[in-house]
């Protein structure tokens, strides 16, 4: 997910678990995570990765192993 959408996410759940306490309402729990520990994970930033290849870069790589296979066979 973007981090801005999960923000949003975490800062909607965070409302909405203040709603339930005043009301004293009992809160689902819908994941492993208790529900404030989700708002948290929620909030923590992206991680820094790589992004996935593209169909081009993947035909790229298979093409040039490949080219490699061929020229390491014996003639």
């Amino acid at each position: 997910m973007q981090r801005g959408f999960r923000r949003v996410l975490a800062a909607l759940q965070q409302e909405a678990l203040v709603l339930l306490d005043t009301a004293h309402r009992p809160v689902a729990q819908l994941t492993p995570l208790p529900p404030r520990r989700l708002i948290a994970l929620l909030r923590m930033p992206t991680p820094e990765r790589r992004q996935p290849y593209s169909p081009a870069e993947l035909l790229h790589a298979q093409a040039g192993a490949r080219r490699a296979a061929k020229a390491q066979r014996p003639h």
